[in-house]
């Protein structure tokens, strides 16, 4: 049965051959699991690509803006230390200024009293006892005489007006002094008070830039996350259409009697074997597209488990970088405040040893009321 021999038409066999390419290429395009299954979108890929751009340029900024702000810090620092030290030496040249002009030796109360090559006072008229020309009857100078009253009278004087007047000039000076000192002072702490607010006005700003971040970036998760959903539905249901489709066209349901007659030796040719079901080798394909599409979507699943990781350890790394940047600025305040102390703790020392060298070295020597009383004691 069916086994004549008859002639092959070309055109028929064109037409055949034209079908049979047609088919195969399309097989290709439907078979395919890759383009199937995954597709190429690009205008998904570019934003993908834009977005990744975006987040590196935003990370690429906030580093560029701490690193200024260290180096605002550092510099601002530096000019503390260097006016505190302009201060320090201007106020050691006011005080050796002071000294050279208010605390000379030669305006000591008792130097004229140990410097006799400065004194002032006229010597006696008369000449010396030891004269070879005066005789046992020609004695100049006898006890408790007191020839220089009216002239030492004078110069003590003129001396305790000087003294007084030193001290009036001096008590001015240290007033003088102490108002500017406690006016530095008052400069120094608003200064703190400044930076201090400024610094928490940064911190706060730069809080506010963490958190506008953080919301941009899990607002851009969601909708990646969103959208991503939506484009695995749609093909996952474009696929199941295509399948439904394809199951319900097919020649094993349709039973589509053209089937059989793909013979190459003519269109009356009968292939009785179409009718047995598939072949070993058609299951075999199919199974393995099963699998490569098994392994496809373990792949993706995979991919965006890995994503997630990774945006979760990016959070994670933005709040650490928050909290050491704000454990830094704290540091950086509780130094500036440990400086500030240890200098004040200097002034003071400083101030205490000036004052005991005031109370206990300069002023000791005090002149008492048996010093003035032993002169004019005899009634010469």
């Amino acid at each position: 049965m069916y086994k004549v021999d008859i002639p092959i038409n070309d055109k028929e066999s064109a037409a055949l051959e034209r079908r049979k390419n047609l088919e195969l290429q399309r097989q290709s395009r439907i078979f395919n699991p890759r383009v199937r299954t995954i597709g190429v979108d690009v205008t998904a890929l570019d934003q993908q690509v834009q977005e990744r751009k975006r987040h590196e340029e935003e990370e690429q900024n906030r580093d560029t803006a701490f690193d200024e702000l260290r180096i605002l810090e550092a510099q601002a620092l530096k000019e503390h230390e260097i006016k505190e030290e302009l201060k320090r030496k201007e106020l050691e040249k006011d005080i050796v200024k002071f000294r050279n002009t208010f605390q000379r030796r030669e305006d000591g109360r008792d130097f004229d009293l140990n410097d006799f090559r400065g004194h002032h006072m006229e010597p006696p008229a008369r000449i010396s006892d030891t004269d070879p020309r005066c005789g046992p009857s020609g004695l100049q100078i006898f006890e408790g005489e007191d020839l220089g009253e009216k002239i030492r009278t004078k110069v003590q004087k003129e001396e305790n007006e000087r003294i007084l007047s030193l001290q009036k000039e001096n008590n001015e000076w240290k007033k003088v002094a102490q108002k500017y000192a406690d006016h530095m002072s008052d400069r120094k702490l608003i200064d703190l008070d400044i930076r201090a607010l400024h610094l928490s006005q940064l911190e706060e700003e730069f809080k506010k830039a963490i958190n506008m971040s953080l919301a941009d970036y899990n607002k851009a998760l969601a909708q990646e996350s969103s959208e991503r959903q939506r484009i695995e539905n749609e093909k996952e249901q474009e696929i199941n259409l295509i399948d439904i489709w394809g199951q319900l066209t097919s020649d094993l349901l349709t039973e589509n009697p053209e089937a059989a007659r793909q013979s190459l030796w003519g269109h009356h040719r009968i292939l009785v074997d179409r009718w047995k079901g598939m072949s070993p080798e058609e299951r075999e394909e199919i199974e393995r597209q099963r699998r490569e599409q098994v392994a496809e979507k373990k792949r993706l699943n995979s991919e965006a488990n890995e994503s997630a990781a990774e945006w979760d350890r990016q959070s994670v790394l933005v709040t650490t970088i928050g909290e050491q940047l704000q454990k830094k600025q704290e540091e950086k305040v509780k130094e500036l405040r440990g400086k500030l102390d240890r200098y004040n703790q200097q002034l003071a020392r400083e101030q205490q040893s000036h004052q005991r060298f005031l109370d206990k070295e300069l002023y000791k020597n005090e002149p008492t009321a048996q010093y003035f009383a032993q002169f004019n004691t005899t009634s010469r």
